[in-house]
């Protein structure tokens, strides 16, 4: 027996807007909590289900002729590479929208849309477009199943609209991870590492990035990476494993060891205690000193003042200078 159609009614304006509130939590912290890879597929799910609670719904509602259940279930559950379709109108909407994103944000080399984008009612948005909510994901779907035009889609190429937002996000990550091997000198990122806000140094996307949160994720799920992107990132000197916890009079004492065997504690990033090797006492055998080194320098501001005493009586080098060579 059906259920009251007005009980269900006064109930949809709740579940749209609880399905868009999680929608807008997932894109916000997909990208710091390592789970971007997944995004694209739980954005099209959502979008799915708003679908069928706006449109759906309000049809099961209503009493069904005898005889009609049967037909009504076939034709609303057919896939949606067999029913999706967008009138050229309505690409020409998501083509308009596009180009003002793109003006708006001319230093990007590329052009950005949430998975649901809703148009700003003030210039320069196109007025006939104001208050609409663009379904990019739908979009992006329909260029999946090469449904769209083949003019709009050299149009949204020519201004390096993003169509697979999945990829772009993981072109982000690795991006950020070359910034700091290249600032650093190493990818030994701290736990609580965040991008700093405003830094001219790092691009402006990944500004306010929880990135030692996220280098930790991949560690995580580094079984579940593609081979290509394990080797896109072994290709930046990615760091795999973490030692557990290794005491400061374990560190005092290797740097001591290394400083004594060659002259000096500017350890390559790479070295890694020897086994088996007499000079070293065995519990610091494959100890990752070059990490170790690493870390302590982008800790510094955390370290106690007794602690940056004893690394200076060393002759700890705090700041790791590349040699550029001659200029041609």
């Amino acid at each position: 027996m059906p259920g009251p159609p007005a009980a269900a009614a006064d109930a949809l304006p709740q579940a749209v807007d609880a399905v868009e509130q999680a929608l807008r939590e997932l894109r916000r912290h997909a990208l710091n909590e390592g789970q971007a890879e997944h995004l694209a597929t739980m954005e099209l799910a959502a979008s799915a289900l708003k679908a069928s609670l706006t449109t759906t719904l309000p049809t099961t509602c209503q009493p069904l002729a005898e005889g009609a259940e049967k037909k009504s279930y076939k034709r609303k559950h057919r896939t949606a590479q067999e029913t999706s379709s967008m009138s050229l109108e309505r690409q020409n909407e998501f083509a308009d929208a596009a180009h003002v994103q793109r003006g708006l944000y001319p230093e990007l080399p590329y052009t950005l849309f949430p998975s649901t984008f809703e148009v700003p009612v003030s210039a320069p948005w196109p007025p006939n477009l104001h208050g609409k909510t663009l379904r990019v994901c739908e979009f992006r779907q329909l260029y999946r199943y090469k449904k769209l035009d083949a003019g709009i889609v050299a149009a949204m190429d020519a201004i390096g609209f993003v169509w697979d937002l999945s990829d772009h996000q993981w072109e982000t990550k690795v991006a950020a991870i070359a910034t700091f091997q290249r600032l650093h000198g190493h990818l030994a990122v701290p736990t609580g590492f965040v991008v700093p806000e405003n830094d001219p140094q790092w691009h402006v996307d990944h500004h306010g990035l929880r990135l030692g949160r996220l280098v930790v994720a991949l560690r995580t799920r580094a079984d579940k990476l593609s081979p290509a992107k394990r080797q896109q990132l072994q290709s930046l000197g990615f760091i795999w494993t973490i030692q557990a916890s290794i005491s400061w009079q374990d560190k005092m004492e290797a740097l001591s060891i290394f400083r004594h065997l060659h002259g000096h504690v500017n350890v390559p990033q790479k070295f890694e205690v020897p086994a088996k090797d007499i000079a070293w006492p065995k519990r610091l055998w494959h100890m990752k000193l070059g990490v170790v080194v690493s870390t302590l320098r982008t800790r510094r501001p955390k370290l106690p003042p007794a602690r940056i005493a004893e690394l200076d009586a060393m002759g700890f080098l705090w700041t790791m200078y590349k040699n550029k060579g001659p200029k041609t």
